[in-house]
């Protein structure tokens, strides 16, 4: 009636193989190319890079008792601010 040889069952196995495997790696491709679009996004925003920005020396205001980076401390426009 019907049957498979060897050679047959053998391609038979490698062609479902290679499509399995095909469809893995572009599911995989299209993820990574979702997070590469997100990650470009959320920086253009202004969100930073992946890594995180590094820590910044902070002070108190003494008057109005609000954290100033050290880098831009200015006058917070009380009259009893010492910047």
């Amino acid at each position: 009636m019907f049957s498979i040889g060897l050679k047959e069952l053998i391609v038979l196995v490698l062609a479902v193989a290679a499509f399995w495997f095909g469809v893995k790696l572009i599911g995989r491709l299209q993820e990574a190319r979702k997070r590469g679009l997100e990650e470009r996004r959320r920086v253009a925003r202004g969100g930073g890079s992946t890594q995180g920005a590094d820590p910044e020396d902070m002070v108190q205001c003494p008057a109005c008792k609000t954290y100033i980076p050290v880098q831009a401390v200015a006058a917070c426009g009380r009259d009893d601010c010492p910047y």
